[in-house]
């Protein structure tokens, strides 16, 4: 929960920033203590500028709308801000939980004049517009003052003033103490200290700022970021959503992890195993990524191994997602060899051969996870079916993958099933996980060779690349 301070000769402020779940909008606590011994006059309220507002999927542009400030009512109205397209897009309102003058100013206003004619004032793109709801008040020796402000959001005026009234009708002790009890009650408590402060700041991070509820639908939604300076900000990724942040999610909020798998399994659906898509599913960056295609099925194998929660794969909507993914991955599938196909690596960049080592792993977990899920509800068949087709592509891993390297044999990263392979390795798809996932033991001598490899100088940023069944000193020339 932001807070700051500011301590002077005679006067201490301090404040509190917050968002009350469930609202549309948030709140601010402003105290003011003075500490002197004669009474002081200070001018204490609340002061913003709306500045420029920007579109944003991967990347920000300026929008072309118009700020308007206003009074909602003549002299006595809530001041309330609204950016406007050809019809209002979204607006802000500032209800004061205490008595004040408010003044706005727009492009061609001063921040100078004492009073404000309470006309409407609007800026231009890019240009801001300013408020101010402050009031001069003598303050007796040791007195505080307490300078409630409820900040509301709406698709337009009305509605944005109606969201902060609504927050101030419910005061800010109510709403700050609410939220400090779900705070608390969804906290992760265990013994090591700095792991329960990394476990939790993850945690709240990525209920926080990966989902959100959208402002014109009222529907949850899934991105990868929340700040303009991601190149991924306002975008929905599958491995993001579901390997990433629903597992942090999930610890401290199963129904929220629950719904995070609803919005994968209909909304995104469509476009599942594309690169990126806006949050409304539609496709944003094309290209097929095989990790993406089985997140969710690794994501709802997770969600029902800790809660039990057997309802969700009963769920028509979940058991038409896992069917689309089986499609799907049937199509990626070699004809002869049971491998399946990628046209984006991991990190996103293009792969040169079509095979993907740390892919394939993923799909053989995931066939693995969807045999396990199949067991539980009582469908045999196709449990047995999974787990048939798991085995033969570790088979064809093993088979395929592994290659001469410096150190003895170890796993190429990709590969083209006629003899052609690549040897290299990146962060977000690291063979160095394979042994995480279970597909072998960490003292495999391959896997061992492949480590050794992954942490040495050989292991340089662009892959090595050779043809299998070549010496291992002529791959280290290549």
């Amino acid at each position: 929960i932001p807070r700051f301070r500011f301590a002077g000769d005679e006067v201490t402020a301090k404040a509190t920033i917050f968002a009350p779940k469930h609202r549309t909008g948030f709140a601010g606590l402003l105290s003011v203590t003075n500490n002197s011994t004669r009474p002081v006059t200070v001018k204490a309220g609340w002061r913003g500028c709306w500045n420029c507002t920007y579109h944003i999927a991967n990347l920000s542009k300026l929008m072309a709308g118009t700020k308007h400030g206003s009074l909602t009512d003549s002299g006595t109205g809530v001041p309330v801000i609204e950016f406007r397209g050809h019809t209002p897009l979204f607006a802000v309102a500032f209800a004061p939980g205490y008595e004040a003058d408010p003044r706005m100013w727009g492009d061609d206003g001063s921040c100078n004049s004492d009073e404000w004619a309470s006309e409407p004032v609007s800026a231009r793109p890019g240009m801001p517009i300013e408020f101010e709801i402050v009031r001069d008040r003598v303050m007796e020796p040791s007195e505080t003052v307490e300078l409630p402000m409820y900040v509301g959001v709406g698709l337009e005026e009305v509605s944005a003033v109606a969201s902060a009234r609504h927050l101030s009708l419910h005061g800010w002790d109510r709403l700050l103490a609410g939220l400090r009890t779900w705070l608390n009650k969804h906290t992760i408590d265990i013994g090591d200290e700095q792991l329960k402060h990394l476990m939790n700041v993850n945690s709240f991070y990525n209920y926080f700022y990966a989902t959100g509820t959208a402002l014109d639908s009222e529907s949850l939604v899934v991105v990868s970021a929340r700040s303009s300076r991601s190149d991924c900000c306002a975008s929905y990724r599958d491995r993001d959503a579901m390997r990433w942040s629903m597992p942090a999610v999930l610890q401290i909020s199963p129904s929220r992890a629950r719904d995070m798998l609803i919005y994968a399994f209909t909304t995104q659906l469509g476009n599942v195993g594309a690169h990126s898509r806006f949050i409304d599913g539609l496709l944003l960056e094309p290209g097929f990524q095989l990790d993406h295609l089985v997140a969710p099925l690794r994501a709802l194998h997770l969600y029902v191994q800790n809660t039990d929660d057997m309802s969700v794969l009963f769920d028509r909507r979940v058991q038409t997602g896992i069917n689309t993914i089986r499609r799907i991955l049937g199509v990626q599938r070699h004809p002869e060899v049971p491998l399946f196909e990628t046209l984006l690596l991991l990190s996103g960049e293009p792969s040169r051969l079509p095979y993907d080592c740390y892919s394939n792993v993923l799909v053989w977990r995931s066939l693995l996870d969807l045999g396990w899920l199949y067991d539980r509800i009582r469908d045999i068949d196709r449990s047995v079916e999974a787990v048939d087709l798991a085995g033969a592509v570790k088979t064809a891993i093993w088979e395929n993958f592994v290659v001469p390297g410096p150190f003895g044999e170890m796993f190429a990263r990709s590969i083209d099933l006629h003899g052609e392979h690549e040897i290299g390795d990146r962060p977000s798809g690291s063979l160095q996980m394979l042994a995480f996932h279970q597909f072998c033991d960490y003292d495999d001598a391959i896997y061992r060779n492949t480590m050794q490899w992954i942490g040495s100088e050989h292991n340089r940023e662009e892959p090595l690349t050779g043809r299998r069944g070549r010496p291992a000193a002529e791959q280290n020339a290549v």
